[in-house]
């Protein structure tokens, strides 16, 4: 049985989804609202007026779960809503494949009889759909989407992450401490170690306010080695084995922290990696790993 996602990373997942799945559709409209103005041609101007009723009924469905994607906590009865919501987006693209089938028998009648302004933008909004098809399954709402893996050069990327400017829980800033060179590139999923890291940072932030948070990156064996480490007192045996597998804070008390380490940890292993819990010269350590690439 597939592992289940803290609530934190599914509700991105969510939201994510939804906004990439409106961006992909708002797309492909005015280039037939302005293939049918150009041509005057009745069979585009249809193919429009179809077009936003179905961009109509994706937005209907996105606003009545909008509460439910930006809640905080963990919705009651979870897994019916999300089902509620895959079927009405199963529905929407239902209307998705027919509308495809009529832009293709659209293309078949006149490919050759209009001219290329004319045709282009609905060649485009017919491959618009394809894509979003085949990106957007509604049965993958709330899981962890796939990665999409490709070479990144690890200290490009730290040097942009380190330049952000980040301020503590009381609004002091926080200087990010970037060590090790440039040591090649690693398989990774931008956006999944994005969000892993944002995590990790996080953490030092919260547990060490107003502290330098120092990111170092080397490489070990076939993996490239990003240690997270923070000046505070030092993990205890018992913390490392629980942290990144369960919920765990040393402020438990407070019910929206907690989530980050097992987050970063599920992005991490499904970039093929591996996420490592710690300690450093000077206090907590937290890891990632990724498989680094063959250098050309």
């Amino acid at each position: 049985m597939p592992e289940k996602i803290p609530w934190e990373l599914m509700r991105d997942c969510i939201s994510g989804f939804t906004h990439d799945l409106m961006s992909s559709l708002s797309g492909f409209t005015p280039a037939l609202l302005w293939a049918g103005t150009v041509s005057k041609n009745p069979g585009i101007k249809a193919l429009y007026a179809e077009s936003v009723k179905i961009i109509g009924q994706f937005h209907k469905v996105s606003n009545k779960f909008r509460k439910f994607r930006n809640s905080n906590t963990e919705p009651k009865n979870l897994d019916a809503r999300l089902l509620e919501y895959r079927k009405e987006l199963a529905v929407a693209n239902r209307r998705v494949d027919l509308f495809i089938g009529k832009l293709e028998g659209f293309l078949k009648r006149h490919g050759t009889a209009l001219g290329r302004r004319t045709i282009e933008p609905v060649k485009s909004a017919r491959d618009c759909l394809v894509n979003y098809r085949d990106r957007f399954p509604a049965s993958q709402l709330g899981k962890l989407p796939e990665p999409i893996l490709r070479p990144v050069n690890i200290h490009g990327f730290l040097k942009s992450f380190s330049a952000q400017k980040l301020v503590d829980r009381n609004g002091n800033p926080v200087k990010v401490v970037l060590k090790g060179k440039d040591i090649g590139n690693a398989a990774a999923d931008p956006g999944f170690l994005h969000r892993g890291m944002s995590n990790l940072v996080t953490d030092a932030l919260n547990h060490t306010p107003g502290r330098p948070i120092t990111v170092e990156l080397s490489k070990k064996g076939g993996h490239i080695a990003i240690d997270v480490t923070n000046k505070g007192p030092k993990l205890l045996p018992e913390e490392i084995g629980k942290i990144g597998r369960v919920r765990f804070t040393r402020a438990m008390h407070d019910p929206n922290r907690g989530f980050g380490k097992i987050s970063t940890r599920i992005l991490t292993e499904a970039q093929g990696g591996r996420f490592e819990v710690g300690n450093s010269r000077i206090g907590p350590k937290l890891s990632i790993h990724l498989p680094a690439t063959r250098r050309r």
